[in-house]
């Protein structure tokens, strides 16, 4: 699907651009043949270029006017690409096309310049189909002749033969991207690109372009990119492709639907940069190799009480016959560092995938929001973990596994759901809500769920409570736990002397059940584990 998708919209690209400019010279070919048959020249053009745009896709050209001005531009209005089923894929204000030098029988037209001002491309996804894929509306089919394999159309009309633009214009373009599940469409509006293609040979091979371009993407990204590409293989090399973007609550069209609303509900700020380089094929997206480098500075995200302040991440991922790797991952934030590994396989119907992680030194006080709840030090300590995470890129949600373990030292803990209230019920609220103390200690182990995270075995020490737990917290919030607990003198004083491990005693204490969710838990009492 992905590569299907991945070929029309290259194809829909090179097609739009590129036909204009093969329709020229057959156009001017048939000079004599128009006048002969007494035709409006411009009328002609117009309707040679709905004619072959129509033979390389399935969505119909249009245009409302056409305008011939001698001796090499032609200007058409009220442009638009329309789909069998209605879909209007592309509206466009004019498209222009200008001649670098005067056509000569037998030889490709040479366009220098073609400008497309206000041009807006609709991509909505449409209902599943019989194999529960999703396609595009509009899109699928679309090409009806692929360049490099478009035999079927005349040797003049191959694009690797007639092509040769010099440089293409947008201006004030919009591209809307729909998934078609109610989240907001994805919107870029105001772009602005020129692009410089200069027509050369690749290994021995015709039909390659050089392309430079420097473009503005949305209010707030710019995008520079230098490479190759083959418009009868379909295959770009990427030397250099850097994008920078402000992300921002009020920035965000530029990004994909799914990551527009995850970022806006978290409040995400902060400038993301991708660097790319290396070779992108259109027909086979999984084969590279290609290698993208994603850094994140001065970022942040937040969640009702907490924000994660990210002072710098450096990621490198990397696609090579059909394996896509992580081989690099390292973010420094709250006054320590997190760094993880991974790979998944591509060419897998279900593309599964698996990470390694670790964080190390983090400080827990500096996730609070505001300055009087990190003054009050309800949560502090050095947090460490590691574990691994395996996941199917097809659908994340339904096949989530892994598991993994964490530590915090040198803490305050009462911030962790069910703390208090559990010492509410033990009536030693009071001492846990008025120490100062720093001294608390915590470790879990958990396995990872598609619902939820299942704590197997938890153990909390603080300065008026021991405690061990197990249960679920949700990734909805919920809560449902199983506690021993007991107040820590008595758990010292049924130590003794022997001094058996706490876990031994708090067993035997007082079970409490915490339910509810994360922001309101809930505590019952079990006694002797009944409840």
């Amino acid at each position: 699907m992905a590569k299907r998708t991945t070929v029309a919209l290259g194809a829909l690209v090179c097609v739009v651009f590129a036909a204009c400019a093969v329709t020229v010279v057959g156009m001017l070919k048939h000079r004599g043949t128009i006048a002969a048959l007494g035709e409006s020249l411009q009328d002609y053009l117009g309707r040679q270029v709905v004619g072959v745009v129509n033979a390389y896709l399935h969505p119909q050209l249009g245009f409302s006017s056409v305008r011939y001005d001698a001796p090499g531009t032609l200007v058409l209005s009220g442009v638009t690409l329309t789909a069998p089923d209605g879909t209007r894929v592309l509206e466009l204000d004019r498209m222009t096309l200008t001649l670098a030098e005067a056509p000569r029988l037998g030889h490709p037209i040479m366009v220098e310049r073609v400008e497309l001002d206000s041009p807006t491309v609709r991509l909505v996804r449409g209902p599943a189909g019989p194999d529960g894929e999703r396609g595009w509306l509009g899109l699928e089919p679309m090409v009806k002749a692929v360049p490099g394999r478009d035999d079927a159309v005349a040797p003049e009309f191959r694009l690797s033969n007639v092509l040769r633009l010099r440089r293409v214009e947008l201006r004030d373009a919009a591209v809307t991207y729909d998934v078609g599940d109610g989240s907001p469409p994805m919107t870029l509006h105001g772009i602005e690109a020129s692009l410089d293609l200069v027509p050369e040979e690749h290994a021995g091979e015709g039909g390659w372009y050089a392309v430079r371009t420097a473009s503005r993407v949305g209010r707030a990204a710019e995008l520079e990119l230098h490479g190759t590409v083959s418009l009868d293989r379909l295959v770009a090399e990427v030397e250099h492709m850097l994008l920078t973007a402000v992300v921002a609550p009020d920035a965000m069209e530029a990004l994909p639907p799914q990551v527009q609303s995850l970022l806006q509900e978290h409040d995400a700020r902060g400038v993301l940069e991708v660097r790319a380089w290396g070779r992108a094929d259109l027909n086979d997206p999984y084969a590279g190799p290609l290698t993208a480098q994603v850094t994140l500075r001065e970022f942040s995200i937040a969640a009702g009480r907490l924000r994660l302040p990210i002072d710098e991440a450096r990621a490198e991922a990397s696609v090579r016959d059909g394996v896509g790797t992580l081989p690099a991952f390292e973010a420094l934030l709250l006054d320590g560092q997190a760094q993880a590994t991974g790979a998944a396989q591509l060419r897998d119907a279900a593309k599964p995938a698996a990470l390694r992680w670790t964080v190390d030194r983090v400080d827990l006080n500096a996730l609070l929001r505001s300055q009087e709840d990190r003054a009050d030090a309800r949560l502090a300590g050095r947090l460490h973990g590691e574990g691994t995470v395996t996941f199917s890129l097809d659908g994340m949600s339904d096949s989530l596994g892994g598991s993994g373990s964490i530590s915090v030292e040198n803490g305050r803990l009462l911030m962790v759901p069910g703390i208090t209230q559990v010492a509410d019920a033990l009536n030693i609220a009071r001492g846990a809500r008025d120490s100062r103390e720093s001294n608390h200690r915590a470790s879990a182990s958990f396995d990872l769920t598609p619902t939820g995270v299942n704590v197997t075995a938890s153990e909390i020490v603080t300065n008026f409570m021991a405690s061990r737990g197990t249960g679920t917290v949700g990734y909805d919030g919920s809560l449902d736990l199983v506690v021993n607990a007991g107040p820590l003198e008595r758990v010292q004083s049924l130590l003794g002397r022997v001094g058996e491990a706490i876990g031994s005693v708090t067993d035997r204490l007082m079970k409490y059940l915490v339910r509810g969710t994360v922001e309101e838990p809930r505590v019952t009492v079990a006694p002797l584990g009944i409840g």
